[in-house]
């Protein structure tokens, strides 16, 4: 059943890797990602723009990394979240062609992040202060929510007397692609009524950024506010 859907297709008497450049492997890109999302040429015309905000979502992040695979080998899991737009995909498949990587310093690089932690938290002697919370009930703040795990995660939530809020916190700024995406898995939408105050969708997200791409009082509404965190978006970055 899902044969098609997870090899990557063979059959493209495409170049080899020595013989890409930026436009020309920018414009199969651009004809890939438009095969497997149904996109026009004219939605991705601004290559420099997160293919998330056009639609894009985990099942097509799935498809794509294998169609890739056919080309470049050892494309890493996380390729398509770690370089969401066409143009960083162009640069870093770019680079993978004319570089090998070095594993072992990856190895390194990553112990040292590790150690680097683990020296914090012994370090860390401050007690904890937590803020007071204003609300009765389990607040969550889920991000990854238009994801195929993250709307099972919503919709669980809000099935539970003891959560009174959950907070969706999603890349972009459309709201509506986010109703799309649970109308198209068949789930149900009226959890996004306007009057349904249980449920918060939160744009713009941007995990790296002080205020995860909120305005300071939404912020500090959700400081106040939130008692768990689920994280179901990719990639989290504690570097």
């Amino acid at each position: 059943m899902y044969e098609k859907f997870l090899q990557p297709n063979q059959q493209n008497g495409l170049k080899e890797k020595t013989e890409w450049n930026h436009d020309s492997l920018r414009h199969y890109l651009q004809k890939l990602i438009g095969k497997i999302s149904s996109k026009t040429h004219e939605d991705l015309h601004d290559t420099s723009k997160s293919i998330f905000d056009i639609g894009f979502d985990s099942l097509h992040a799935v498809q794509y990394r294998n169609e890739l695979c056919s080309i470049f080998p050892s494309i890493p899991m996380n390729f398509v979240y770690e370089f969401s737009s066409i143009d960083s995909m162009v640069n870093e498949l770019l680079s993978k062609n004319d570089q090998i990587q070095d594993d072992s310093q990856h190895y390194i690089l990553t112990e040292t992040l590790v150690d680097k932690y683990i020296h914090r938290m012994e370090d860390d002697t401050f007690a904890v202060n937590p803020m007071e919370k204003k609300n009765e009930g389990r607040v969550f703040l889920v991000t990854g929510a238009n994801g195929s795990l993250g709307s099972f995660i919503v919709l669980d939530l809000l099935k539970q007397d003891t959560v009174s809020k959950v907070f969706c916190l999603f890349r972009g700024q459309n709201k509506n692609r986010i109703i799309k995406e649970f109308e198209q898995r068949h789930q149900p939408i009226q959890i996004f009524n306007e009057n349904n105050n249980r449920l918060v969708l939160l744009s713009n997200m941007k995990l790296s950024d002080e205020f995860l791409g909120q305005d300071m009082d939404t912020y500090n509404q959700l400081c106040h506010e939130v008692t768990d965190i689920v994280h179901s978006a990719y990639r989290m970055d504690v570097s």
